[in-house]
């Protein structure tokens, strides 16, 4: 309706007006003369619903102002044209609509429905109570909801929307879905910028196309046209998808629950992942992704750095292209692989493969199970293997050759030093370029090779070749079975046996040599034997030939007789039967050739005589000369002294005793005598066999003994001093594992025990009170500490502290004071 007023107004005609006012009064007429609904007609009244109010309660009850309003209530405000107020309402401006209680609606089209809600703009509505719609096709439909913009939508309590339509084909066409609004539709969420969704309670997106669909999830970033092609596809969004996740930047997309993604094209799938930096990947659950092209997909594992992957279950891989793909693994450094579980691959291009390895350095891999690898190149490929060195380029060209690297392929082999080898199992190989192939052998030094099972060479170039072989020293060599060869250059090639010595050689089968030929040792410092099979020294030699010496002439002139008196009855029995055969010879016949038999006979018995004389006494003299020399005790001079005269006294007494002979011997033959002869013969023979077979027997036992006790004596110390060297090898790595042990475990405690009182020292400081009381407790490699604490303020100026830390079996004191003035 139009209202006419009093009041003068410039909007107004005044009787002021300067133009002629015959026609304006004839128009007036006829204006009012037409029915007043046929000029104009104020919309009818309408609930907050927009249904229309029956019955009407009358469209002017309110101030207006304008043209075809309708104020439905005495408290309404209409002003504008068709604009409707309701209730405690205003409306202003164009085909407003405010038909909430004490709502607004100010600008073209908008409505404000909601119970004192506001609408402002073009085409807003605010239909929820206390909510506000402002810009330009916006609707907040939600309790405390606002939306802003244009065709924003905040639809659920307290959320709001701000932001634009977003052409997300991308073809300069707005069609109006629902992804192209920017739409707030959760709990208290918020949603910011074109296209921006908070579609879950709490949820907040901020940026253009960004998405917060998880509850109380955060996505702020917006769109990035990963293929080029001018669409926002599902993947160019920002997203927050999970419960409590984080999205921040463009393409980042977080859609584990409690995950976190943050930076450029990064994702976190994975409950509680977390991503961070650009286009990485967080699948697992508990997982962590920091820097470029990182992917952590297993559970609870860390992938930080450049192109690292972390696919095992809490497995860490940091630093650039490495590779954790073990359970529990960790790569560290540069394109190293942990594929084990528990692995552990540390440095640059390690490889640990299986269980319980570790492999550090640079380009050295632990395939055996709880295999270690240490340094450059080193192989530890047997199960439970120790390789720890690295190459020694043998032949200078420059190329790792498979025999030139450190390497522990036997079962528990352990292998240290440049180019070590430890092939068989249970084996060692220490030093620079040792071989250790034999199975439980062991190679010390550089160049020392064990080849044989149950083997141990010690030394330069020392080498144990056969089974059950020693070698000790430089250049030593052992190659046969059970042999031994102790000390620079020895060799023992035989069976069981044993060079001791520098440059000593045994090639005789169970014997002990302590030199070589041309190069013999003399044994010194032996003691007195007790056993039968003991070594004999000069001293006990010495007292067993003076008992020998005690022979009197008189037993060996016996001794001559007999041995004649055999002579002469073989020759008369030889010229009996001469005679008894020739049957007719006469006496004098028989004389003859009794008397030519006695002299051959004699002949014989005196140059027999004096030849057993002459090689008695050579070999006598020798074993003298031997014996003397041996001892030290005299010199050649003397030597040759004491054997000339020697040499004339026996000289002496073999002629007188010849000619004693001869006569002898020549009477008998005269007074030949059959039954004398046999007498003679039969205790000749008699005496000769006892004695000589006595003789014989001392002599053999007396050398086997000697012999013998030497060998094994030799062996014993051998076998003594190879024993007493192994066993201090066990015991000094056993210390030292204990030692190394116990110092981890210290130094753990005391990690702990710094974290426990840092604990303490956290929460104490700046407590007000005159007493604070203090508690902290630390962990650190499973060792966990207690730390208590007590301080108390002596006024405003001093104080003093007494604390103590527990951590297994250590135990540390702190006491304190501290002054200010």
């Amino acid at each position: 309706m139009i209202r006419i007023t009093n009041r003068s107004s410039p909007n107004f005609i005044t009787t002021d007006a300067r133009f002629n006012r015959a026609p304006l009064a004839a128009a007036l007429l006829l204006l009012m003369s037409v029915p007043l609904s046929a000029v104009a007609a104020d919309r009818p009244c309408v609930n907050a619903d927009g249904t229309p109010t029956l019955p009407s309660p009358g469209t002017n009850l309110g101030n207006e102002g304008g043209v075809d309003n309708s104020t439905c209530s005495s408290g309404a405000n209409a002003f504008g044209s068709d604009n409707i107020a309701n209730w405690v309402a205003n409306a202003f401006g164009r085909r407003n609509t405010a038909s909430g209680g004490n709502s607004n609606a100010f600008g073209t089209n908008n409505v404000s429905s909601g119970e004192r809600g506001s609408a402002y703009g073009w085409g807003n509505t605010a239909s929820g109570e206390f909510s506000s719609a402002m810009g330009y096709f916006n609707q907040s439909s939600g309790l405390y909801s606002t939306a802003m913009g244009s065709y924003s939508r905040a639809s659920a309590m307290g959320s709001i929307a701000f932001g634009v339509l977003l052409d997300r084909d991308g073809d300069g066409i707005h069609n109006h879905t629902p992804l192209d609004y920017t739409t707030s539709s959760g709990y208290y969420s918020v949603a910011i910028g074109g296209g921006a969704q908070a579609s879950a309670d709490l949820a907040t997106g901020v940026g253009p196309g960004s998405i917060a669909s998880g509850d109380s999830s955060v996505a702020v970033g917006g769109y990035y046209d990963l293929n080029g092609n001018g669409v926002v596809d599902s993947s160019d969004m920002t997203l927050a998808s999970g419960v409590a996740s984080s999205a921040f930047g463009p393409a980042t997309q977080a859609t584990g629950d409690f995950s976190t993604a943050l930076g450029y094209i990064n994702s976190a799938s994975g409950e509680y992942s977390s991503s961070v930096g650009t286009e990485n990947q967080a699948s697992g659950d508990n997982s962590s992704a920091f820097g470029y092209e990182n992917r952590a997909t297993g559970g609870s594992s860390s992938a930080f750095g450049h192109r690292t992957h972390a696919s095992g279950q809490a497995s860490s891989a940091l630093g650039y292209a490495n590779t954790a793909s073990g359970r529990v693994s960790s790569a560290i450094g540069s394109f190293n692989q942990s594929s084990g579980a528990e692995s552990n691959a540390f440095g640059l291009d390690n490889v640990a493969s299986n269980n319980h390895t570790s492999a550090f350095g640079y380009s050295t891999t632990a395939s055996g199970q709880r295999s270690v690898a240490f340094g450059y190149k080193s192989v530890a490929s047997g199960p439970d293997s120790v390789a720890v060195g690295g190459w020694l380029d043998d032949n200078g060209d420059d190329v790792a050759d498979p025999n030139e690297v450190t390497l522990a392929s036997g079962a528990n082999a352990n292998a240290f030093g440049n180019g070590a080898q430890a092939k068989g199992d249970h084996s060692s190989a220490i030093g620079t370029g040792t071989l250790a192939s034999g199975n439980a052998s062991a190679a010390f030094g550089p160049k020392a090779i064990a080849s044989g099972g149950l083997s141990a060479a010690i030394g330069p170039a020392s080498t144990a070749s056969a089974l059950q072989s020693s070698a000790f020293g430089s250049a030593a060599q052992a190659s046969a079975a059970g042999s031994s060869a102790i000390g620079s250059s020895a060799r023992a090639s035989v069976a069981e046996s044993v060079a001791l010595g520098s440059n000593s050689v045994a090639d005789r089968v169970n014997t002990v040599s302590v030199g070589s030929l041309g190069s013999e040792r003399q044994i010194v410092n032996v003691a007195d034997a007790t056993a039968d099979t003991d070594a004999v020294n000069l001293r006990q030699m010495q007292a067993a030939l003076g008992g020998v010496g005690g022979i009197t002439m008189a037993q060996v002139q016996s001794v001559a007789d007999a041995g004649d008196a055999v002579t002469l009855l073989d020759a008369n029995a030889y010229t009996d039967a001469q005679i008894i055969a020739a049957g007719s010879i006469t006496p004098a016949q028989v004389q003859a050739i009794a008397d030519a038999g006695d002299a051959q006979t004699l002949t014989d018995a005196n140059a027999y005589t004096d030849a057993s004389s002459t090689q008695t006494l050579s070999d006598a003299n020798a074993y003298t000369d031997s014996q003397i020399i041996a001892a030290g005790s005299i010199t050649p001079g003397q030597v040759q002294t004491i054997a000339d005269a020697g040499d004339a006294q026996t000289l002496a007494d073999a002629n007188a005793y010849s000619d004693a002979g001869d006569t002898q011997t020549l009477a008998s033959a005269n007074a030949y005598s059959d039954a004398g002869d046999a007498r003679t013969l039969t205790d000749a023979r008699a005496y000769t066999t006892s004695t000589a077979t006595q003789t014989l027997q001392t002599a053999n036992t007396y050398a086997d003994t000697g012999d013998a006790a030497t060998l094994r004596s030799a062996n014993a110390y051998t076998d003594q001093q190879v024993a007493r060297f192994n066993y201090g090898l066990d015991e000094f790595r056993t210390e030292m594992d204990d030692r190394f042990h116990t110092l981890d475990r210290r130094i753990d405690r005391m990690g702990a025990t710094s974290a426990a009182y840092a604990g303490l020292a956290a929460n104490t400081a700046g407590l007000g009170g005159a007493n604070n009381i203090g508690v902290g407790i630390g962990s650190q490699g499973g060792q966990q500490a207690l730390a208590i604490g007590y301080r108390r303020a002596i006024g405003a100026r001093a104080s003093v502290s007494l604390g103590g830390a527990i951590a297994g079996g250590e135990s540390s004191v702190s006491a304190g004071a501290g002054f200010s003035w």
